[in-house]
């Protein structure tokens, strides 16, 4: 019980330093809930560049564990241990996922709605991988 309270204790106080990576991270593992639904998404002309490249399950599971891992990352980096590189890494594969999205609906539908949202998600994750690889460096830099 010590253990959970410690790790909880630990997270909310990371987390206002996190809020955007765990937002993002939140955000891709939706994202991929929301394709993995029975309801067919992908039949929209916006998803029809996305569709292209994968079929709607692939980029369902796809988002879906990488958004997945990075909430454990967080969780991990949050309660236990400090995981900067990790989180590096996983902000910026997600920003690749972002990159991804952001093309195809641009592709699809340059003046559409998904242009107000994903292109910032994208430099939003392009930004959080910045921080954690300057954290990961700091924490490098403490250790010699």
């Amino acid at each position: 019980e010590m253990i959970l309270i410690r790790a909880a204790s630990n997270i909310s106080h990371n987390f206002a330093a996190r809020a955007a990576e765990w937002a993002t991270s939140v955000m891709l593992f939706r994202f991929g809930l929301v394709l993995l639904h029975p309801a067919p998404t992908f039949d929209g002309g916006a998803y029809s560049e996305l569709a292209r490249i994968a079929s709607e399950a692939a980029w369902g599971w796809a988002c879906l564990v990488v958004g997945g891992l990075r909430l454990v990352a967080l969780t991990i980096n949050g309660s236990m241990r400090q995981t900067p590189l990790v989180r590096a890494y996983a902000a910026g594969l997600t920003a690749l996922f972002w990159l991804q999205i952001t093309v195809g609906f641009w592709m699809a539908a340059p003046h559409g709605t998904a242009m107000a949202i994903y292109p910032v998600l994208l430099c939003l994750d392009g930004y959080n991988a910045i921080r954690a690889a300057g954290d990961a460096g700091a924490v490098s830099r403490a250790v010699r």
